[in-house]
C-alpha cells in the first residue's frame, strides 16, 4: 500500500503509470477492507499508511480527504461502529484478560531488562486467565516487547522509530528524485502502518509462539525497506559531499 502509493504521488513517472500504482494502492486498501469485521489487521494499517501519505504530501488535502472520509462511513454504515464493537467483543474481553494478567503477573517479574526472547509465554501458563491455565501472548507488539526485554528494551525500541521518523522528515526537505520522494514517503506511511499494526498484533518484531517462523518472511520486508531510506540519506550525503557527521 505504501510503496505503490509513493510512487502514485511521483510526478516524475507518466500519467499511465501513476495511475497504475495508485489503482494497485486502493485495490489493496480495498481488499483487507472486506474483512473489517473480523480481521483489524487487515485494514487499519494500509488505511493509517494511505492517510500519512496524503498528510505528508498536503495535510489540509489529508485533512479534508479524513474527514470526508469519516462523515461518507458513518452515513452511508451509521451501524458499522455497533457491528464492529459487537464482533469484536470477545476478542477485547480475552486482550483485556491477557493484558491484565501479563501486567499485574509477568512484568513485575523483571520489569527492567525483560524475561528474554519469547520466554515469557512459559510464564503466562503460571498465572490462569479467565479461569484457565493455558500458555497465551499479548496480541499487542509493544507489550511483547517489553514483556521481553523490559522497558530498557522498549525505550530502546521508540528511539529506533523515533530516528527513523527524523530521518524521513528531514530527507524530505533534501530530495528533488520523482522516486525517491515517492520512497521516502512510502517509508514514513509504511512505518506509521507498521506502528499502528502494532496495536493489533506483533507484526513487525514477530513473537515466535504467535505468528511462527514464517511471520517472519512478511515482517522482514519492512525492514528492508526501512534500509532503502538509510541508504537514501547515504546517497544524499555523498552526492552533496557531506560528511556523515557534519549535522551533529
Amino acid at each position: 500500500m505504501a510503496l505503490a502509493g509513493g510512487q502514485a504521488l511521483n510526478r516524475d513517472l507518466p500519467g499511465v503509470r501513476r495511475l497504475a500504482f495508485a489503482g494497485l494502492a486502493l485495490a489493496t486498501l480495498c481488499y483487507g477492507w472486506r474483512f473489517a469485521l473480523t480481521w483489524d489487521s487487515g485494514f487499519i494499517p494500509p488505511l493509517v499508511a494511505l492517510l500519512a501519505l496524503l498528510w505528508l504530501r498536503a495535510w489540509k488535502l489529508g485533512a479534508a480527504i479524513t474527514l470526508i472520509g469519516l462523515g461518507v462511513v458513518l452515513f452511508l454504515r451509521p451501524d458499522m461502529p455497533g457491528q464492529l464493537a459487537g464482533a469484536k467483543e470477545w476478542d477485547i474481553v480475552t486482550r483485556t484478560a491477557a493484558y491484565q494478567v501479563l501486567v499485574e503477573h509477568v512484568l513485575p517479574l523483571n520489569p527492567v531488562l525483560g524475561l528474554g526472547f519469547s520466554n515469557y509465554w512459559h510464564y503466562a501458563s503460571l498465572y490462569p486467565i479467565m479461569g484457565y491455565a493455558v500458555e497465551f501472548n499479548s496480541h499487542d507488539q509493544y507489550l511483547d516487547i517489553v514483556l521481553q526485554t523490559g522497558f530498557v528494551g522498549g525505550a530502546t525500541f521508540l528511539w529506533l522509530m523515533e530516528a527513523l521518523a527524523w530521518l524521513g522528515l528531514r530527507l524530505r526537505g533534501r530530495l528533488t528524485d520523482g522516486f525517491a520522494q515517492g520512497y521516502v514517503d512510502a517509508c514514513l506511511a509504511g512505518l506509521a502502518g507498521s506502528l499502528a499494526a502494532g496495536f493489533l498484533g506483533d507484526w513487525f518484531l514477530p513473537f515466535v509462539y504467535n505468528i511462527g517462523i514464517g511471520g517472519f518472511r512478511s515482517s522482514m520486508l519492512g525492514w528492508f525497506f526501512l534500509g532503502g531510506l538509510v541508504a537514501i540519506e547515504q546517497m544524499t550525503r555523498r552526492a552533496g559531499g557531506e560528511s556523515p557527521r557534519a549535522e551533529r
